[in-house]
């Protein structure tokens, strides 16, 4: 086989994405976005960031089509399981080590920020824990799991609460809902982030001077 044909037969994954002859579409950086703490160790912040894309990716596969709603439930559980840990290594003794069991997490958050202890807010966290396996593993039936839309209010209801929680009046972590908003070049990921959102423009823009943060009530 020729230099030629081979070219013709395949292009390796690092050529521009989406290419066309005219070059008219707006382009993605190739290079992927590293959120990890560089440490490679559990932290408060590694977790908010994690936490704060998986919020994005569950309102995006929830809304966007329902051949991808199942990954949106299992998304949905792994938002509040990073919320919850990130505000659990606020004090890394507390974090349970591995542990992804929804319910265990929200009662240990609720040690010291009780309204994670409400019997419905932990009684939602155990219909989300076999979304763990069920959203991923094709031998692990999805039938008879039934969710509302009022699960997305109830997410972006909870992200607000975890991240003033985190952030709190100073400020300084970086906010990659806002980016993910900021950074898709179709408006897709922005629309479907504010579609029937309360809390949309809190999300993406700065939280409230600290003057203002004890006043905030839910």
């Amino acid at each position: 086989m020729s230099v030629d044909e081979k070219d013709r037969s395949y292009k390796p994954w690092t050529v521009i994405p989406w290419d066309s002859p005219e070059r008219t579409l707006p382009l993605i950086p190739e290079e992927l976005i590293q959120i990890d703490d560089p440490v490679g160790v559990a932290s408060s912040a590694g977790f908010l960031g994690h936490a704060d894309i998986a919020y994005v990716a569950s309102r995006v596969l929830l809304l966007g089509t329902r051949t991808t709603q199942h990954l949106g439930l299992y998304m949905a559980a792994q938002v509040v399981e990073k919320y919850l840990k990130a505000i659990l290594c606020q004090d890394p003794s507390r974090l349970p080590r591995r542990s992804h069991k929804l319910s265990e997490l929200a009662l240990l958050v609720a040690r010291t920020h009780p309204e994670f202890g409400d019997a419905a807010f932990v009684g939602l966290c155990e219909r989300l824990e076999p979304l763990d396996k069920a959203g991923r593993y094709p031998d692990v039936p999805l039938a008879g799991w039934r969710f509302s839309l009022t699960l997305i209010t109830f997410l972006d209801e909870f992200v607000v609460r975890c991240r003033r929680i985190l952030i709190g009046p100073s400020g300084g972590t970086y906010n990659w809902i806002r980016a993910a908003a900021w950074n898709d070049p179709y408006g897709f990921v922005a629309r479907l982030l504010s579609e029937r959102s309360v809390h949309y423009r809190e999300l993406i823009n700065d939280f409230p001077p600290a003057s203002a943060l004890h006043v905030q009530r839910y």
